[in-house]
């Protein structure tokens, strides 16, 4: 029985080799199309309406606040030259460490995460073996593969101490350059196709169906697989590594909406959302050859009308506007949502896209643990205490102070008048006086009275006790006995564990 050579028609793939010549972007993000007038009337529209919400936050002073929580959580206080200590009490960092740990415990360490349960229809037809398929896929997303914690744990200590945080969630395809060693044969096997024995030559099928531009690309390895030889090459390729949701922490002084955007739900419906991002000129470059970004000459060059750029750019910080923002094009009847970036130090347009979500309305989501008013803003407790933390940190520097001078010895010797290293503030406990010759010698410590020490430190502890009050978790939290009563019994710290247990389930 003769054997059928198996014909194979090589040609190339025309769609498919013009759909890789496009710019890496996904599927679901659609680039704006605008003209250059466009694109200018985008800007000066949007940058009004920012002004105007930075205008808000000004007149309220919300990012002197921010940076004043900040320096109180970590202890950064103003140094006054004329006391001998300068120190600062924790209260306010145990509070809102003890708050966010509860928070993080309370997500993270949850089994399931998510619970996903059936209607009652979809459970007589069987739904809970499929409800319990999608519950096992998110918690192993969240466990293995979504990067949530990091982003969460800053989002938490944000809505703790400030009263509100930020988490912006897109999805993220990250695509990397990677290399293999592929063989291909073009040794003909004889293989049956309907009863009939046909030469196939199996690696001409495999290299043409795994380069679609073959055809016109490598013409050589063809006719080598075609004369029944074989090639190794090394193969270039990009890998989806990641394909997913991606979670990001923004710091509430980058982020700029409308202050009476109330919530998650009133930022569906917002004008713009504005979040300040900083790239350095290597990144912007980069998205432009994937673009995402166009004309970013724009912000790098060094003047308007000159070309040049620095000779630093590629590591120079350059500030870009995302914008979120409801725009209606010149002639059109309904406003499209949109994201778009702008430099904002030279206020240019270098990219845009269609919103690219079809059930997601908004992909910012603030976090709360108490809202006592309407508004984007929430109320933390790093504000209510405050003038807690100050007291103590006084409180704490006069007992050391009091502490440090009555144990230091202080000689008053022979030499020059007292009075006059007092009055050019030359003197500190521990320095000797200088005095007279015909006066005797003495010690300070005796006409110092006795610094009132237990007083100080009742104080402090009725001050950490009314800060347990003021943030609802009590100091028993972090395993210690109470200060106020050390010998109380078990039940009564039980008792006030539970307290605080159910006060923190409120945040």
């Amino acid at each position: 029985m003769p054997i059928k050579e198996e014909e194979v028609k090589i040609e190339p793939n025309k769609k498919k080799l013009k759909d890789e010549e496009q710019y890496e972007i996904t599927a679901f993000q659609t680039k704006l199309t605008l003209t250059d007038t466009q694109k200018k009337d985008l800007v000066d529209e949007m940058w009004l309406e920012f002004e105007a919400i930075k205008k808000e936050r000004e007149e309220l002073q919300l990012e002197s606040l921010w940076d004043s929580l900040d320096r109180q959580y970590e202890g950064k206080v103003k140094e006054d030259p004329d006391r001998q200590f300068n120190l600062h009490k924790h209260a306010t960092k145990i509070k809102v460490d003890a708050i966010v740990n509860s928070l993080k415990k309370a997500f993270l360490e949850s089994d399931p995460i998510y619970s996903i349960t059936p209607r009652p229809e979809f459970q007589r037809e069987g739904g809970q073996d499929v409800c319990d398929k999608q519950t096992d896929f998110l918690d192993y997303k969240i466990d293995e593969v979504i990067p949530i914690k990091p982003p969460l744990e800053l989002v938490f200590h944000s809505s703790v101490l400030k009263g509100t945080g930020f988490m912006r969630v897109n999805h993220k395809v990250r695509r990397q350059s990677r290399m293999r060693e592929e063989s291909y044969d073009g040794t003909p096997e004889v293989k049956l196709i309907r009863g009939q024995p046909v030469k196939v030559n199996t690696g001409l099928q495999q290299f043409l169906k795994s380069f679609s531009n073959a055809a016109t690309k490598y013409t050589g390895y063809i006719k080598r697989l075609v004369s029944g030889k074989k090639i190794n090459i090394v193969v270039k390729y990009k890998d989806t590594s990641y394909n997913d949701p991606f979670p990001k922490f923004v710091d509430l002084k980058d982020l700029y909406v409308r202050l009476d955007t109330d919530g998650y739900e009133g930022m569906k419906e917002t004008r713009l959302i504005v979040e300040r991002e900083s790239y350095t000129g290597w990144e912007l470059e980069k998205k432009e050859a994937k673009g995402e970004f166009e004309d970013i000459d724009k912000i790098i060059k060094v003047n308007e009308g000159d070309d040049s750029k620095k000779k630093d750019y590629l590591t120079e910080k350059y500030s870009v506007l995302r914008c979120t923002y409801y725009y209606k094009k010149e002639g059109e009847t309904e406003e499209t949502k949109i994201v778009f970036w702008v430099g904002e130090d030279k206020k240019v347009y270098i990219g845009g896209i269609q919103f690219p979500y079809y059930t997601v309305d908004c992909d910012y989501v603030p976090f709360y643990i108490l809202k006592k008013r309407t508004g984007i803003y929430g109320d933390g407790v790093g504000k209510d205490l405050t003038d807690s933390n100050i007291a103590q940190d006084e409180f704490l520097n006069l007992i050391l102070e009091a502490l440090y001078m009555t144990t230091m010895i202080t000689p008053i010797t022979d030499s020059d008048e007292i009075e006059s290293q007092f009055l050019e503030k030359r003197w500190t406990h521990g320095v000797p006086l200088k005095k007279k010759a015909n006066e005797s010698l003495d010690f300070l410590q005796k006409f110092m009275k006795e610094p009132n020490v237990s007083g100080v430190v009742l104080l402090m502890q009725l001050l950490g006790k009314d800060d347990d009050d003021v943030s609802k978790v009590s100091s028993l939290i972090t395993g210690k006995e109470s200060m106020l009563d050390p010998k109380a019994p078990a039940a009564k710290t039980i008792a006030l564990l539970e307290q605080s247990k159910g006060n923190v389930q409120e945040y």
